[in-house]
């Protein structure tokens, strides 16, 4: 042990070191990818609080062009409505990955009856925001 000894402060200051560098690397990495997905939440969210404030044609804007080519408004419209979408709780939703343009999401939305809705999202990337371009009742979780 007293061959050790002057040699401990150089031991115990290489281990501060790599677990300080590990800390380190685990708190960038993950403000980094809080920073990158916390828009991606927030678009859902905040469509769905405009379906609840009855802005349909803000919620609808939201949309990529290709969903809106596909889904007109009045048929968009009828969607909200035959799955009470207007009654928008809150929404939960796995951790979305960062690794593309295009996510899809199984979303469930939680209606103010505490019904849940399950739904599919995609969201894809425009400029620095996000666009929904699919949402459509989850076949798989119905």
């Amino acid at each position: 042990m007293d061959a050790i000894q002057p040699y401990l402060i150089y031991i115990e200051t290489g281990v501060g070191i790599a677990v300080g560098s590990v800390i380190l690397a685990w708190v960038f990495f993950s403000l980094r990818f809080f920073l990158g997905t916390r828009k991606l939440t927030a678009v859902l969210t905040n469509f769905f609080e405009l379906v609840v404030a009855g802005e349909i044609d803000r919620a609808y804007e939201m949309t990529s062009p290709k969903f809106k080519t596909r889904t007109p408004k009045a048929k968009f419209k009828k969607f909200l409505k035959s799955n009470k979408l207007d009654k928008y709780k809150r929404i939960t939703m796995p951790v979305p990955d960062r690794n593309r343009d295009t996510k899809t999401l199984d979303v469930s939305v939680v209606l103010s009856s505490g019904r849940e809705v399950p739904l599919k999202a995609d969201i894809i990337k425009k400029g620095n925001g996000w666009e929904i371009d699919i949402l459509e009742k989850n076949k798989n979780k119905s």
